[in-house]
């Protein structure tokens, strides 16, 4: 008894995730959160990612369920591994 999707197994064990699911993932993600028709570059993901965090650190302390909510965050939307 199957879902139905193919690779998850292969998500769920680790193994890195095709360019194209992530692109495909992104372009979803940015379209259906703030309506974006186009996927911004690295470097605008990088600069919101630090800004999430930054702010996430506004007390001092960036605790370990801030930076990994951040990250998976970051993740979520397709974001390249040299971000994540």
């Amino acid at each position: 008894m199957g879902c139905g999707v193919s690779g998850v197994g292969k998500l769920i064990s680790g193994a890195k995730m095709s360019v194209n699911y992530r692109e495909k993932i992104a372009q979803w993600a940015y379209k259906e959160f703030v309506d974006f028709d186009t996927i911004p570059p690295d470097s605008d993901v990088l600069a919101y990612t630090k800004a999430l965090l930054i702010c996430a650190n506004g007390d001092g302390k960036l605790a370990p369920a801030e930076k990994n909510w951040g990250i998976g965050f970051t993740a979520a939307k397709g974001a390249s591994d040299k971000i994540i």
